[in-house]
């Protein structure tokens, strides 16, 4: 693990609640969320329940949706799923 994901890590423990606890992360699809996704799954320390809301105002924006589904199923291929993807429209 790097210097960087370590960091977070010890950030994350005390800022955020108990492990085991359920957390409601919105992802984009943008670098920032996606990043902020993969750090928290490999915290292995909160449950987490991931929402992903397509407004319709940019025609590029389905492709948002597909990339997040294709995250999860490589997650769930290694083993790391989240306790549940919401994808609206």
């Amino acid at each position: 693990m790097s210097g960087l994901a370590e960091a977070f890590h010890a950030h994350a423990a005390a800022l955020l609640p108990e492990a085991g606890t359920v957390l409601l992360l919105a992802v984009s699809g943008g670098a920032d969320s996606m990043a902020l996704w993969d750090l928290l799954v490999r915290a292995d320390r909160w449950h987490l329940a991931l929402f992903h809301l397509d407004h319709g105002l940019r025609e590029d924006a389905p492709r948002d949706a597909e990339v997040i589904r294709a995250q999860a199923a490589a997650y769930a291929t290694s083993g790391l799923l989240p306790t549940r993807l919401i994808v609206e429209r």
